[in-house]
């Protein structure tokens, strides 16, 4: 016969069999349930630095991790790691050859200054892998020249 809990006891009226009263008490049991974690990607090697003993101070090379190490790490080096330097413009783009905006990502702010640069205020917009931008004040056309991988989803 089934052990019956305390819990079941205080749960079991006159009116409850011994047999309903185990299976509340066998219903009423903590479950435990962990998620099964699958990594259908190759991994991503973990950016951090090495951190400091206890009691010390961190640097921010010891400390920094992620996008961040790796902007320092850059700029460490003289690289400009997000391509943040002023597009050169040596040509007016059309829509037939236009001005090529380097992005790893699927879609890059652009502002334009104007053809020749300079003649008209910074005007901005979003260009993306599927479209381009013709600017409304000069007409110079902007296309982004995506370097990324196409395959990288964003899972916001």
């Amino acid at each position: 016969m089934l052990a019956i809990t305390a819990a079941a006891r205080r749960i079991a009226a006159p009116s409850f069999t011994v047999k309903r009263a185990a299976l509340i008490a066998a219903a009423s049991r903590p479950i435990s349930s962990s998620a099964i974690i699958k990594a259908d990607h190759p991994s991503v090697p973990i950016i951090q630095g090495e951190g400091v003993p206890a009691g010390q101070v961190p640097t921010d090379e010891a400390q920094s991790t992620g996008l961040e190490r790796m902007e320092l790490l850059a700029k460490l080096r003289g690289e400009d790691p997000f391509h943040m330097a002023p597009l050169e413009v040596p040509y007016m783009g059309t829509p037939k050859n236009p001005v090529k905006v380097f992005s790893l990502d699927d879609n890059r702010i652009v502002g334009c200054t104007g053809f020749p640069v300079d003649s008209h205020d910074t005007l901005y917009a979003k260009v993306t892998r599927e479209k381009g931008w013709r600017c409304p004040e000069c007409g110079c056309a902007y296309a982004l020249d995506f370097h990324g991988n196409p395959d990288a989803g964003h899972h916001h």
